[in-house]
This record gives C-alpha cells, sequence and structure tokens, in this order.
C-alpha cells in the first residue's frame, strides 16, 4: 500500500510539472503572435487591428491559458505543501534520524542492516541514473527548503520513499561541514561469491588487496581508481576502513557501488584464495625496497620497479599496507619465501621522499597495469 502510495503521488507530482510547463509554453507561442499586433491586446477582448482584424477569439484564449497557468501554479503549490507536511520530519529523535545517524557511525550496524548513507546531489543522482545501482537507493531525505532543487529528477523515479525535513534534521543527519540538502540510505550490494564479478576487459585479471588501509580518503581513491583502471576486484585484509563509511563513499563518489569488494580475516586465507580459486600467478606487495638486494648467485630477490613487472602475463594480484605501518608481519613474512607466489614491487622515486601516500602509490602501480593493457591491445 505504501508503494502504491509513492507511485501515485509521483505521478501526480510529474502530471503537474508537466501540466505547468506546457501552459506556459502555450502562452509564450500565444503572446508572440498577437501581441506583435497589439500591445493593449491583454486588456480589451474585442480590439481589432489596424487592418480589420478581429483578435477577440485570441485574446479570449490567451487569457484563459493565462488564467489556467495561474491556477495550475496555485495547485502545483498546494500539492508541494501538502507532500512537506504530509512526510516532513521536524524531530531529530524521529525514528528515521536515529537510523540514519546509526548507519553514519556504526560500522556494525551497516553490516547488519545492510545499508549505508549517501550524501550529496552527485552521488545521489548517479546511482540513481545508473541501472545498476538504481534500485539500490531506498530512501531519500530532502531538505524543505530546497525541495525545488531536486524534486523535478527524483520525482521520476517511482522506486524511491522520498521524504522531507527541516534544516535542523538535516544537519543532525549529515556528517559535512557543509551539507547539500540531501541524503540517501542505500542498500549495500551483495556479492555472493566471485562468479558475480563483472567480466574484465582484460584477458589476465588484476585484483587489489587493502592490508590495513584505514584511512577513508585512500580507502575511496583507492576504489575509485580501480574501476578506472578495470581492477577486477577488491579484498580487504583486517584493519582496514569500511569500504562502506561515508566518507570512503564519498571520496570514491558512485565507485563503491560497482566494484566488488570483500573482507577476509588473515593473509592465508587471502594468498589461498587468490591463487587456488582466481588462478592468480603473481602476487605484487608494494613496498619501499629497492632493486640492489641480490644474494649473490644471479637470483633477484629484490623488489622491481612497477614498469618492469609484466601485469599481462597471468592473474595478478596488488597489496596496498597500510599509510603508517605498511605492509602487515604476515604479508611481509611471506615475501622471499621459496614456496610464496609473492613479490616485492616499488615505485621509483627520488632520493629524499621515504614514502608515498597509500593511494598515490596504488594509483601510479594500477594505472601502470591499464597501460599495459592497453598497449597489448594496440599491437
Amino acid at each position: 500500500m505504501k508503494g502504491m502510495r509513492q507511485i501515485v503521488r509521483n505521478a501526480v507530482l510529474m502530471l503537474v510539472v508537466v501540466f505547468c510547463r506546457s501552459t506556459v509554453a502555450t502562452r509564450t507561442r500565444l503572446s508572440r503572435s498577437t501581441r506583435l499586433q497589439s500591445p493593449a491586446f491583454a486588456c480589451f477582448s474585442d480590439y481589432q487591428s489596424p487592418r480589420g482584424q478581429d483578435l477577440s477569439a485570441p485574446c479570449r484564449i490567451h487569457n484563459s491559458f493565462r488564467s489556467l497557468h495561474a491556477d495550475t501554479r496555485r495547485i502545483f503549490k498546494r500539492f508541494m505543501s501538502f507532500e512537506s507536511e504530509t512526510n516532513l520530519i521536524t524531530s531529530t529523535q524521529s525514528t528515521t534520524v536515529k537510523r540514519i545517524k546509526m548507519l553514519l557511525q556504526k560500522r556494525k550496524k551497516r553490516t547488519e542492516m545492510g545499508q549505508t548513507v549517501v550524501e550529496g546531489p552527485k552521488i545521489i543522482m548517479d546511482l540513481l541514473r545508473n541501472d545498476q545501482t538504481r534500485n539500490l537507493v531506498n530512501t531519500v531525505l530532502i531538505d524543505q527548503d530546497k525541495a525545488g532543487d531536486y524534486m523535478s529528477e527524483l520525482s521520476s523515479y517511482t522506486s524511491i520513499n522520498i521524504l522531507f525535513a527541516t534544516h535542523q534534521v538535516l544537519l543532525a543527519c549529515s556528517d559535512t561541514v557543509t551539507p547539500q540538502g540531501i541524503i540517501a540510505t542505500v542498500d549495500i550490494p551483495s556479492f555472493d561469491d566471485w562468479a558475480h564479478m563483472p567480466k574484465s576487459k582484460n584477458s589476465n585479471p588484476l585484483y587489489l588487496v587493502l592490508d590495513g588501509v584505514s584511512d577513508p580518503g585512500n580507502t575511496g581513491t583507492l576504489i575509485r581508481t580501480a574501476i578506472a583502471t578495470g581492477v577486477s576486484g577488491i579484498i580487504q585484509l583486517p584493519g582496514c576502513c569500511d569500504i562502506w563509511n561515508p566518507k570512503a563513499i564519498r571520496s570514491a563518489m558512485s565507485a563503491s557501488f560497482l566494484m566488488p569488494s570483500y573482507s577476509m580475516d588473515s593473509w592465508d586465507e587471502v594468498e589461498q584464495h587468490l591463487v587456488q580459486d582466481l588462478g592468480v600467478r603473481g602476487i605484487w606487495a608494494a613496498t619501499m625496497m629497492d632493486s640492489s638486494d641480490d644474494d649473490g648467485d644471479g637470483k633477484f630477490r629484490g623488489s622491481l620497479p612497477h614498469f618492469k613487472v609484466d601485469w599481462r602475463q597471468s592473474p595478478t594480484a596488488l597489496v596496498i599496507g597500510s599509510e603508517g605501518a605498511g605492509l602487515s608481519k604476515q604479508v611481509r613474512a611471506s615475501l622471499g619465501q621459496p614456496q610464496s607466489n609473492i613479490r616485492a614491487v616499488h615505485v621509483p622515486m627520488h632520493p629524499g621522499i621515504e614514502s608515498l601516500n597509500a593511494a598515490v602509490c596504488g594509483s601510479v602501480i594500477l594505472f601502470e597495469y591499464l597501460r599495459q593493457c592497453q598497449q597489448h591491445q594496440d599491437d
């Protein structure tokens, strides 16, 4: 019943908006065609032009449309007022507000409820315009003072629940410095297994492993870069920022809802999954090691520059460590082990810089992967 009311409400709103626009357009065309002949056209219903043309009929039509347009505008205002009063949230203690605040603040609640919070018109509209993510959008909360800015487009999506709120309520639901007047609760996409992963355009896919990357900005940037470079999926180790943290979502824009992502409990589990389930033959961990580490027998055991790695040779994985500590002890222990598939890779730099930001380092390597893939296609 609630869904039906929502559909009827949106349909009526669309009709009112279309009717308003059509009456304005008709009135404009009539005005242009008749006012050129009579400046006093709107005032004299029995006016005749100097050529003897009877303009009383166009006059009456024009006045009728002008009256109809005014009536339509009043109906539209009343309708919007009714909508705001009917769905207006005025208390910061309402159930909706409490739910949004829980999703903002608690990772556990996001996991339990299978939802997260998205803020800002660009991300919300991007999700609604994309066929893959449109049905994930659940409820949209709009500042009543900014309803006119967003309703013209939102009214066309009948599957979402639209609520209005006072400015103070929107402030209570926002975790940004300057709220933009629109917030949405969005379902977290479910990736049951890697079989549901979108097929990579590259013959040999790359998987990104985040090892303790805890900063939301870096996490979002890496997700966005992963989408841009054709990464097939992301695996998170313990200590990582929640991908569905609202700050990470804003940093990734809408990329979080398009990139398959998973969390695993240990490096041993991840390595086994990569090798046995996904067919990965080369695992590369980003470090600050250089290539001078040699054991003297000609076997290279050090780190390769990122541009010397053949990322197209076979399915591969890239491991990015945390911002401060770098790679975890478990991953470091695997480096150099004869039975391990993991090796070190680094981004060469001029002396004087200790390390790169995790997102910058990962992005440089991922775009090298994309470059090699594109070069191979051109060849």
